[in-house]
């Protein structure tokens, strides 16, 4: 497995955990008004350990970073760019 490789997984599985594990806030019951108080409070902490704890972290730090990384590495980098000038590409490379 190549670093380029590498990165990408990283990044996919980023947006798969980091995006991904706010939308099982949905399988939470949403009628929590007919639960106990105990299960209500229960539901609410592992709410916000999921948000701080995984989504928050990731989205955050793992994205941007892997994102960066994976332009650089694949040299779509403002440096390394052939432009003719205007801003778009040039035909003669």
């Amino acid at each position: 497995m190549t670093y380029l490789q590498f990165l990408l997984v990283v990044h996919v599985l980023g947006a798969v955990i980091g995006f991904g594990s706010t939308f099982a806030f949905a399988f939470f019951p949403a009628d929590a008004n007919r639960l106990e108080p105990g299960v209500r409070t229960t539901l609410a902490d592992i709410s916000y350990k999921i948000g701080t704890r995984l989504s928050d972290p990731v989205v955050f730090l793992i994205q941007p970073l892997t994102g960066v990384l994976l332009i650089f590495e694949t040299g779509r980098n403002h440096g390394s760019s052939t432009t003719n000038g205007s801003g778009s590409p040039s035909a003669c490379t």
